[in-house]
């Protein structure tokens, strides 16, 4: 049996859908978020400015090429 390896590295812009597929996937995101094709420009205009603010750090899981896990640090003085 081989075992899923789970690696994590820096999200791009592509990662945006499996990003938000993930967020629509709990009681609340599903809610909350629009998990449609193709997703509003809002998404990706977010993924950007958290992107660019140095005090915040996004980082995605992912096994073989699939994202399965998204985390977002935000560092506070």
């Amino acid at each position: 049996m081989t075992k899923a390896v789970l690696h994590f590295r820096s999200p791009t812009l592509r990662d945006v859908p499996a990003i938000v597929e993930l967020l629509a996937d709990d009681p609340l995101g599903s809610q909350r978020e629009q998990n449609t094709h193709p997703l509003p420009n809002s998404y990706y205009e977010a993924f950007q400015a958290i992107e660019s603010d140095p005090n915040n750090e996004l980082v995605v899981a992912f096994i073989e090429h699939r994202v399965v896990g998204v985390a977002q640090i935000t560092f506070t003085p």
